[in-house]
């Protein structure tokens, strides 16, 4: 997908999930998935991972601390009896991303987690995403 303010590609470049830390955890308002967005030339690659850490993402990929220009966290939540996947938040170490280029990456990600192993395989259907707060953008979105 373009995103033509940007004139940058956006792209699903790994996910790795794990099927039973999928939920939003309420009682101590943890998520047990992140995300990282990283500039490769012309691309922005999201990467999302079963980690507590997006530190711990950045070293599984050997991704260059300086391309990371965000990230957040991923869960799953009902809403109006619906599967809907969230992005949400920022990093504390890599602060946050544009709430339009969360909502582009979603559209990219909804296809992919529909048909991902793992939530076929626990019949779970994600029908429709949510995009929430990011409080503090990163400093590549502030230019």
């Amino acid at each position: 997908m373009q995103n033509s303010k940007l004139e940058l590609k956006l792209e699903i470049k790994e996910i790795e999930l794990h099927p039973y830390k999928l939920w939003f955890k309420h009682e101590n308002n943890e998520a047990d998935h992140k995300f990282l967005v990283y500039r490769q030339e012309n691309s922005l690659l999201l990467y999302l991972s079963d980690t507590d850490y997006h530190a711990a993402i950045a070293g599984r990929y050997n991704l260059k601390e300086s391309n990371i220009i965000g990230g957040g966290d991923f869960y799953l939540e009902k809403e109006k009896g619906k599967t809907i996947f969230v992005l949400s938040g920022s990093s504390g170490k890599y602060k946050g991303i544009p709430r339009e280029i969360l909502n582009d990456f979603a559209e990219l990600l909804l296809p992919e987690l529909q048909k991902y192993p793992s939530l076929l395989e626990r019949k779970i259907n994600i029908q429709g995403y949510l995009i929430e707060r990011n409080l503090d953008l990163n400093d590549f979105w502030k230019k």
